[in-house]
Parts: C-alpha cells; structure tokens; sequence
C-alpha cells in the first residue's frame, strides 16, 4: 500500500463521502457509470442511488473483496468501497 499523502484535493471524479441509498448528485452518477462499465450495474445512469444502484454496489463488494452479506456498510458506499473505487478509476 502507498502512504496517504497529505491534505491534497483529490483528483477529480474521485469518490470523497460516503453514499447510501437516497444520495444524490455527481459521485452518485459516477458510480452509476463505474458499476456499468464494469457490468455490474443495467439501471438508468440518474444520479439517485436507489435499489437497483445498491444491488450494483453490492455485487462490486462482493466481486472485490470488500464487504459480503451480513457485513457492517454492506449495500452502501463507504472508505472501503471508495478506496478501491478510486484504485480503479485510476486504471481505467
């Protein structure tokens, strides 16, 4: 693992704060284009995580290791899931 670095801004389209179910906005619909890229994700590219969105980043987890059922911030966006969502808008 690489050291975080200091109080940089992170590059841009990079996930910042947590989502769950019921966020709007950007993050939201970059997520949205992630997980179809990645054919996890077959709803609307709306920048509202609703249960479809959800299933999506619940198979992400589950593809990368990050959360599984019954895991506390299962279903929902948090440092984990953000930290290897930005690992993997680096290389795409």
């Amino acid at each position: 693992g690489v050291a975080a670095a200091g109080p940089t801004a992170p590059p841009a389209g990079s996930y910042a704060k947590g989502l769950a179910v019921g966020a709007k906005g950007d993050d939201v619909t970059a997520l949205q284009n992630l997980l179809s890229k990645l054919g996890l994700y077959q709803g609307p590219v709306s920048g509202y995580l609703g249960p479809l969105t959800q299933k999506g980043v619940k198979a992400f987890q589950e593809k990368y290791g990050v959360a599984q059922p019954g895991d506390t911030g299962y279903g929902s966006v948090g440092p984990k899931t953000r930290a290897k969502l930005n690992e993997l808008l680096k290389t795409q």
